[in-house]
């Protein structure tokens, strides 16, 4: 659905200049929590005597020559980051102390070559290039990316916060932040057409959002060209429509909830710019999508900051808990507002420059004390379109057993090969698990992806044949997904997530929450007489004990003993921080096997 397109929103003359705009119009007083600034300015003194360290073209180099980013990215974000710091407290306190560092931040970026990250050089014009140095020269457009446009925004937003004093210290620094910011961002924008905009019909992800609500925070802020504003909402509300299109009814999130923050989070972002930059003439927060979007992140909730982890998502998140109780607010989600509140409990006071407008914003909100929220979630949520079941014993979400379960395709944005995959947790905490996704590398978006260990089915909680799992690609699916409320069961077969000579001639899987109980069996037929794996993944060491397994939280997984042989591999998960994640420097993975042309295989954990 094309929200904007539906409605006929025309931009022109419903723009504000830039002498009327105001950030946050929403919020009448605006008034600052002096304990979140106060520890923006200890945080800002920290920078006052840091190196401002010089890139190296042998760190942009790095990525191309062994795939590694972190060398760069290191060295790259410190400057807006300190910028960043730096600006937000020089203009609260305005003492004058940070101001020459912020302009030696400011210069050292006004002086990059390019801001564009060496894994994202395709997204110049009409020019992706794999070579290095990276396309320059006044001939040559700059790169629309991620983060050359997060740096953008950050840098205009520090900028009208302390224009004042940077003119009066430099006014070719200030003259030239806006020129840089124009040439980089703006012209680019209006000018060119990148596939992340997603008007050439392909699929668009959270890059879309996400880019769209920092071009619309540059140009709210530093274009005063009347024609610009409006021709640059009226792109922004196009591609913005671009985006929502790929999105169903129920508003799942096939990119899992870590991204959410990038993907309806950032619409939210979006729309709050634009009703800023129009004086709340263009709204849409009354689209039934436009609240499910929001909505699935509280649904994908587990327990504190834990979440459903499915595709590239981590198994704990942190979201902006103000800006949630906001969204939940103005599209009259009650659910989505009180776990706003859940999630500013874990907030602490911190600056992000991938999301300069929201983070700059939550400071204006008093801290929330975590033992005055009281956490409320749904027993039962489904996803027709996502195809996911979410089920939990309890409406109090550290108590009883959860269950989520997945259908899909193998295709979806940031995919694992995980058609039928659960996790289980008890009490808040995780039992059996998704292990997520590893740290980022130019292997993981190439066609390599699937050699590694966390894409592949085969550590995910489902079965192989011959020691082969799922393959990748949209037309590796579930079919036949029946969901029913009042057992509140999830059925689907998923024979079609493996390649054809694999042999699953048919294999039904069905799970359900029980009253202290969750149960998954599996129907399967095979071609021939197959060795049958059934995987199951846990951080904790399990134990076999006969037809049980002894699992953490003093759950048991038990099987039927004369059809299956119980066996726990321990593996190091190389390319994971699961120490982070899991608390552990290892994983274990239940297989529990057998020889076999098929059969009916039940699972209890309780």
């Amino acid at each position: 659905m094309k929200v904007f397109a539906k409605r006929g929103i025309n931009p022109k003359g419903t723009v504000l200049s830039l002498a009327d705009f105001k950030l946050f119009s929403d919020i009448e007083n605006q008034e600052y929590n002096p304990s979140k600034m106060a520890d923006i300015i200890k945080k800002a003194e920290e920078y006052l005597d840091k190196e401002i360290k010089v890139i190296p073209l042998s760190s942009y180099r790095e990525y191309l020559e062994k795939g590694r980013m972190d060398t760069h990215s290191s060295l790259y974000y410190a400057r807006p980051n300190g910028m960043f710091y730096l600006g937000v407290a020089e203009w609260y306190e305005n003492k004058g102390r940070f101001t020459e560092k912020l302009i030696d931040y400011i210069w050292s970026i006004l002086e990059e070559t390019t801001w564009v990250l060496p894994e994202h050089t395709w997204h110049f014009p009409n020019r992706g290039t794999t070579n290095v140095p990276p396309i320059v020269g006044d001939r040559v457009l700059h790169g629309l990316e991620l983060a050359a446009i997060y740096q953008g925004a950050t840098l205009a937003l520090v900028y009208k916060l302390n224009e004042d004093k940077i003119r009066a210290f430099s006014a070719v620094v200030a003259d030239r932040i806006v020129y840089e910011l124009k040439k980089r961002i703006i012209f680019p924008y209006l000018n060119c057409r990148f596939t992340w905009e997603g008007d050439y019909g392909n699929k668009v992800n959270n890059w879309c959002p996400w880019n769209i609500s920092n071009i619309l925070l540059v140009v709210a802020l530093i274009e005063e060209d009347m024609y610009n504003r409006e021709r640059t909402v009226t792109l922004a509300l196009q591609h913005l429509d671009n985006f929502i299109s790929w999105y169903k009814e129920d508003g799942g999130c096939d990119e899992g909830p870590t991204y959410w923050g990038h993907a309806g989070g950032s619409l939210f972002d979006c729309l709050e710019t634009l009703s800023d930059l129009t004086d709340g003439k263009i709204s849409v927060y009354d689209e039934p999508i436009i609240k499910a979007m929001g909505e699935y992140l509280a649904k994908f909730s587990i327990a504190g900051r834990h979440f459903v982890n499915f595709a590239d998502s981590h198994s704990t998140a942190a979201h902006d808990g103000y800006l949630l109780r906001r969204y939940g607010e103005k599209c009259g989600s009650e659910v989505l507002a009180s776990f706003g509140d859940v999630m500013a409990s874990y907030m602490s006071a911190s600056l992000a420059i991938s999301h300069p407008y929201r983070a700059l914003k939550s400071l204006l909100y008093p801290p929330v004390k975590r033992e005055d929220v009281v956490a409320k979630a749904a027993k039962s949520c489904f996803f027709p379109d996502l195809k996911v079941m979410i089920e939990r014993e309890s409406e109090n979400p550290e108590e009883g057993l959860f269950l989520a379960i997945k259908g899909g395709n193998n295709g979806e944005s940031h995919n694992h090969n995980d058609v039928g995959s659960f996790v289980v947790y008890y009490n808040g905490k995780p039992v059996l698990i998704d292990a997520g996704v590893g740290g980022y590398t130019r292997q993981t978006f190439s066609p390599q992806r699937y050699e590694l260990w966390f894409m592949q089915s085969r550590y995910h909680n489902l079965p192989m044949f011959d020691d082969v799992g799922q393959m990748q690609g949209g037309a590796y699916a579930s079919e036949n997904e029946v969901y029913d409320p009042e057992e509140r069961s999830f059925t689907l077969n998923i024979e079609g997530a493996y390649r054809p000579e694999v042999g699953v001639k048919s294999l039904r899987r069905y799970a359900r929450m029980g009253d202290g109980e969750i149960t998954v069996r599996d129907e399967i037929t095979l071609d021939s007489e197959k060795l049958i794996t059934f995987c199951f993944m846990t951080h904790r060491v399990p134990t076999v004990e006969g037809n049980r397994v002894l699992l953490t939280e003093g759950r048991v997984l038990e099987f039927e003993n004369d059809k299956l042989n119980a066996t726990i591999e321990e593996f190091d998960p190389v390319g994971m921080n699961t120490e982070s994640a899991w608390g552990t420097d290892k994983l274990w993975r239940i297989r529990l096997e057998t020889r076999a042309e098929g059969g009916s295989f039940t699972f209890t954990i309780r």
